[in-house]
């Protein structure tokens, strides 16, 4: 099997920012896991945010018992947690991040629209409108696109590390081929996959 690669994560966000100039946007916010992985590097399934300013450092916003997981998996080391708890509330923590950048006056990127998976994770109407309420000064704009046309062009490393996933997935599939029998349930199967492809 080919040896692991690495994502130049740092070009990564000078090509988003070079889009962001292009579109006149100030700041994006990222809820979607598509994004949170794209931008981060790290796998981040809760409901969480990256903001991307166009100058300033990077910040993202994960649930409080993932902030350590996410700081080690992930390039960028300015992570905060939010919760549901007074104080802790997604919007006003990405509102007063925001502000504190500068941009509250300015062009802000949101994702929203249409997914064909439900838990893409745009970002809800309710968390849209406190935004909205929070930052009443700024212009508001659907980044959506700029996103997918950037994560449609596969970098060379992500092509090696797609091929990786692949390979490593059929050394589950071949283990879950020899070992299945007749009665066996789901779990058992997917046990045998997983123990063969973190094994292999």
């Amino acid at each position: 099997m080919s040896s692991p690669v690495s994502i130049n994560f740092e070009a990564r966000l000078r090509k988003i920012r070079g889009k962001m100039e292009e579109e006149g946007i100030d700041l994006i916010v990222g809820t979607r896991l598509r994004t949170l992985g794209y931008v981060t590097g790290a796998f981040i399934p809760w409901r969480s945010a990256v903001i991307i300013p166009l100058q300033g450092e990077p910040e993202i916003f994960t649930i409080l018992l993932d902030v350590e997981r996410v700081k080690d998996d992930s390039w960028i080391k300015n992570v905060r947690g939010w919760g549901p708890a007074e104080g802790m509330y997604l919007e006003p923590l990405i509102a007063d991040s925001i502000k504190n950048l500068g941009y509250d006056k300015g062009r802000i990127g949101i994702e929203y629209g249409q997914e064909w998976i439900l838990a893409s994770g745009h970002i809800l109407a309710s968390e849209y409108d406190n935004l909205r309420k929070l930052l009443p000064d700024a212009e508001f704009k659907n980044a959506t696109p700029l996103i997918d046309n950037l994560t449609l062009y596969k970098e060379p490393e992500e092509i090696k590390l797609l091929r990786r996933a692949s390979e490593i997935t059929d050394v589950g599939q071949q283990a879950v081929k020899d070992s299945l029998e007749v009665g066996m349930t789901e779990t058992e199967v997917a046990g045998i996959a997983e123990y063969a492809m973190r094994s292999g």
